[in-house]
């Protein structure tokens, strides 16, 4: 096991708070300075026990891990919790952090701040369309008797039937979430069979191996 690493996770349990920048002064008495003191100490103390319990679910840890790779991690997580991200994207994040550490792990440095970047961006609608979709991609895998088109077909038209309405009210609300996805490169607009049709990017399968986005969202449901 990396020497180091334990003393590194040990810091997030015990100076969570100290390192995002989280102080609560004593002789505060202004309201607001009360209020926001407040907030943040929430924020930093939920951010913590998401980050731990994701941490905690590794089976074991390699001892090849990039110490400075895992600190970009974090730093990437503590200014996402500082600027608002929401609870689900702070679990997508956490879990990306806790896959790194998991034997067996490649990604180049600048991939993971790209793909951190965008877990920590995401709305809740476009992870929760693009969890949907790589089911039903994932249902399709072993289809041998389904020809490529046809398989992005029934994806593209079984995820509008399992999201419309029971997640988005309408189809033209579900297509604005999906328009809205391919800023991040996770979903193509694909033209099949003279109409234009929602795919998943190749890149969705390279952080789905880090982040569980139906995990996540059962985890942080409401």
């Amino acid at each position: 096991m990396n020497s180091g690493l334990p003393d590194l996770i040990a810091s997030v349990a015990t100076d969570f708070g100290t390192l995002l920048g989280v102080a609560v002064s004593a002789t505060a008495t202004n309201a607001i300075q009360v209020l926001l003191s407040s907030y943040l100490q929430r924020r930093a103390e939920a951010s913590r026990s998401i980050l731990l319990e994701e941490l905690s679910l590794g089976n074991r840890l390699s001892s090849d891990v990039d110490k400075d790779e895992f600190c970009g991690l974090f730093f990437s997580y503590l200014t996402a919790t500082r600027h608002g991200a929401a609870r689900l994207n702070l679990r997508l994040m956490a879990q990306m952090i806790a896959g790194t550490l998991q034997p067996g792990f490649a990604l180049r440095a600048d991939e993971l701040a790209h793909y951190s970047g965008i877990l920590s961006q995401l709305t809740r609608d476009e992870i929760q369309l693009v969890a949907t979709m790589w089911r039903l991609q994932e249902s399709f895998e072993d289809r041998k008797d389904v020809s490529d088109q046809e398989k992005l077909v029934a994806i593209h038209n079984e995820a509008i039937e399992s999201l419309v309405p029971s997640v988005f009210p309408t189809k033209d609300e579900y297509t604005s979430v999906a328009t809205s996805a391919t800023r991040f490169g996770l979903i193509l607009v694909r033209s099949v069979w003279g109409g234009s049709r929602f795919d998943l990017a190749p890149v969705v399968a390279k952080l789905i191996r880090l982040s569980s986005f139906e995990s996540a969202i059962a985890k942080e449901s409401v």
